[in-house]
């Protein structure tokens, strides 16, 4: 046993040894190494996740011409809205925040019609699906369809939901990029509508 022991106690002692001559070793090549680590995390004006989408901006630009599809099926241009306030809202029926702010647009198209009129566009759904939500909801505004995604590409929406108040001259006047409170689509309508 009393050698056992003498081996248990050198051993400790050359593990301490080990363990101190590491760290300041460690500690000394570092302080010679030149620091030339960048360490931000973005360039400016450079997008850090290209592959995460965000909406375009396109306030002043007109309302492209571009043909969607009505809930029953047939082809409608987007051209044809032109001519009165016009509220749309791009929306699908699994987005939490479109759910939460479905009911609110349904009541204030309600409140405003017919001096504004509301549009739906629905991104993912089919008609059915689409329908059943909005009644779920007391959606009687017109539901369309951009099964291709022509008019979010037209209005760089990549992201739902998307609410765009344009004029009846067919200019967009504002976008909201996510959920809408109340004071804020109220407010907006008044602003740009003279409501």
């Amino acid at each position: 046993m009393p050698a056992l022991r003498f081996i248990r106690r050198h051993f400790i002692k050359l593990v301490i040894a080990v363990v101190a001559v590491s760290a300041v070793s460690g500690w000394a090549i570092s302080r010679q190494s030149q620091n030339t680590v960048d360490a931000r995390l973005t360039t400016p004006g450079e997008v850090p996740y290209p592959q995460l989408s965000t909406n375009e901006s396109v306030v002043g630009r007109a309302l492209p011409p571009v043909d969607v599809v009505s809930e029953g099926g047939e082809s409608i241009s987007s051209a044809d809205w032109i001519g009165k306030p016009l509220v749309i809202n791009f929306w699908y029926s699994t987005c939490e925040p479109c759910r939460r702010e479905m009911p609110l647009l349904a009541a204030t198209a309600t409140e405003f019609a017919p001096k504004v009129r509301f549009i739906g566009v629905n991104l993912n759904d089919s008609a059915e699906v689409a329908r059943e939500f909005a009644d779920r909801y007391g959606v009687t505004y017109d539901l369309v369809f951009d099964n291709n995604g022509s008019l979010a590409r037209e209005l760089g929406v990549a992201t739902a939901p998307v609410t765009m108040f344009i004029d009846e001259n067919g200019t967009i006047v504002d976008q909201v990029a996510g959920e809408l409170e109340e004071s804020d689509l109220v407010g907006r309508l008044r602003q740009w509508f003279s409501l």
